[in-house]
């Protein structure tokens, strides 16, 4: 009927009046109640009167910086300048040295190859590199030889039997480089010597090798 009708919502309301809080309800309230705590003891602790920032130099009774400070007295003063003017002599006497024996160097090979132009005539850089890169390539081919050569011969020895014979070099491969001479041990003379060029001919691709990169 109409009067049960009007009865049901004051029913409910009184329902969920009398309902518990739930789970989350109960915790916001408990978060609420901590983060007020948490600002009230730290309002307390807090010390009353104005902050302002502060620098080194208003902490300090100088007025200066730590690193602005002069910690050194004059005799160690004078024996720093001195330790200094004595390195920096030293560095330039090296360098003068150094550029001292440049000079010669540079001297000498100019005179020497002035000497070689006269006997063969001038060089031909554009073929001397070209030369110079036919060799690097055959010299990998050498190399992986060689490898190739010390595995098989090693696995016959391991093997019980009798070593390969050793192949026919393809070319001649250059010695390891060694300690260059001291400043005081080079050749500044100037002349000529053709056991350079004799020697340098030795290490040069074979006349059959063919580039894969082309001429």
């Amino acid at each position: 009927s109409g009067s049960n009708l009007a009865q049901r919502p004051s029913s409910l309301g009184s329902r969920q009046a009398a309902r518990p809080p739930s789970g989350g309800e109960h915790g916001a309230g408990t978060a609420l109640a901590a983060a007020l705590a948490c600002a009230a003891a730290r309002a307390q602790r807090r010390p009353r009167g104005t902050c302002r920032a502060t620098t080194v130099e208003a902490e300090s009774t100088t007025g200066l910086a730590p690193w602005e400070i002069e910690e050194e007295t004059e005799d160690e003063r004078q024996a720093r300048y001195a330790r200094e003017a004595d390195e920096m002599k030293l560095k330039w006497d090296a360098r003068r040295l150094e550029e001292k024996h440049s000079a010669q160097r540079r001297q000498a090979w100019s005179q020497k190859e002035q000497e070689r132009a006269s006997l063969y005539g001038p060089r031909d850089p554009i073929m001397e590199a070209y030369e110079a890169r036919m060799y690097e390539e055959a010299r990998v081919i050498e190399i992986r030889r060689r490898q190739r050569e010390v595995y098989e011969r090693i696995k016959a020895h391991k093997e019980g039997k009798p070593l390969p014979p050793k192949g026919t070099p393809y070319l001649v491969l250059k010695p390891a480089p060694t300690e260059p001479p001291k400043p005081e041990e080079f050749d500044v003379s100037g002349h000529y010597k053709p056991e350079e060029d004799i020697e340098a001919r030795k290490y040069k691709a074979p006349d059959s090798y063919v580039s894969p990169t082309g001429p």
